[in-house]
């Protein structure tokens, strides 16, 4: 994950990339994609040469080997061929202090996965005319400094804004970046009070989470619900992710859900992230409601073909050139 964010660990098949269209997906492995691709092409061959599932089973298991620890944080891995899920365990601790293990049905916090939520959120409400990706952001948020150029929605969704990252701002200014809570409305205050832009909005490609904060009011503003309501309501209940949600109370009870660790000292650390911050951050989710949303690509119950196009259509800037970025999702082969 890009951004400073903290979490157990885990690739998704669709975190923040979106590769040519395949009829085999996964989500939430620990492994890097190619390593995640193999294990797919693992499992569809050993069903393909009439392998038992307790053969299928252990060839998985013997990939995430290493994360089998009892005494470690693991990952959850998640499998669907043609819209049906075909493989789902967990592997490792949810937590190390009550000793609880991690199944398919354990809640993480998927950090920058939030950001293609946010960004659904936003192109629903401009397929609706409530809003449009070309507006000045200024025309919602009065806060942001006039800075002689305007920054677009466009620019928010796409990482060219030239806004400075809320994570290094927040660093510098207090010294430190963990302790103490951070809200939105601390990222709000330091947005305001940036003099200057890093570059001309559109002429660069800098990821920057400001801007999915900025989404995440301007949704607020516009549609007169939370971003976490308004998910709710238009995404997570109609694709049946019941296990989904986006985290505005870091003290919010989430029965289920896994910890976070880091290790340091030889041992490992609760490392928990400690803000109520969401929109390019704190989704709360599960594998098998991730596969749920992978389908959604293929067969569109929220949105339809045409919007997801224009989510994965790579950004192009201002001297031509095309970035390797939509609207919250990365795009590649």
């Amino acid at each position: 994950m890009r951004g400073r964010e903290r979490e157990t660990g885990y690739v998704s098949w669709r975190t923040e990339m979106t590769s040519a269209r395949s009829v085999i997906k996964g989500a939430f492995a620990i492994w890097s994609v190619t390593v995640v691709l193999w294990l797919l092409g693992e499992i569809v061959s050993t069903r393909q040469q009439g392998a038992g599932a307790a053969d299928v089973t252990a060839r998985v298991d013997r990939v995430f080997e290493a994360w089998r620890d009892t005494k470690g944080p693991g990952c959850a891995v998640g499998v669907s061929r043609n819209g049906a899920v075909v493989y789902e365990r967990g592997y490792g601790m949810a937590n190390l202090e009550t000793g609880t293990p991690i199944r398919p049905s354990s809640i993480f916090h998927v950090a920058s996965v939030a950001k293609q939520f946010t960004a659904m959120a936003v192109m629903l409400l401009a397929r609706d005319g409530k809003l449009s990706l070309d507006d000045d952001i200024r025309k919602y948020i009065t806060e942001i400094p006039d800075y002689g150029t305007p920054i677009t929605i466009r620019h928010l969704l796409t990482h060219t804004s030239g806004l400075r990252d809320q994570w290094e701002l927040i660093g510098l200014s207090r010294g430190r970046f963990e302790e103490n809570r951070i809200t939105e409305a601390d990222v709000m205050d330091i947005v305001a009070r940036q003099k200057a832009l890093n570059f001309t909005p559109g002429a660069e490609h800098v990821y920057s989470n400001t801007g999915f904060t900025l989404l995440a009011v301007i949704v607020k503003r516009v549609a007169g619900k939370s971003l976490r309501d308004f998910a709710d309501e238009n995404v997570f209940k109609p694709l049946a992710m019941a296990n989904t949600h986006f985290h505005d109370d870091y003290t919010m009870l989430v029965p289920g859900r896994t910890s976070a660790y880091a290790r340091r000292a030889g041992g490992w650390h609760v490392s928990i992230p400690n803000f109520d911050v969401y929109g390019p951050t704190n989704l709360f989710t599960t594998v098998g409601d991730l596969l749920k949303w992978e389908a959604n690509f293929d067969r569109p119950i929220v949105g339809d073909r045409t919007l997801f196009d224009r989510m994965e259509t790579p950004a192009r800037l201002t001297n031509g050139e095309t970035t390797r970025y939509g609207f919250g999702v990365g795009v590649g082969q």
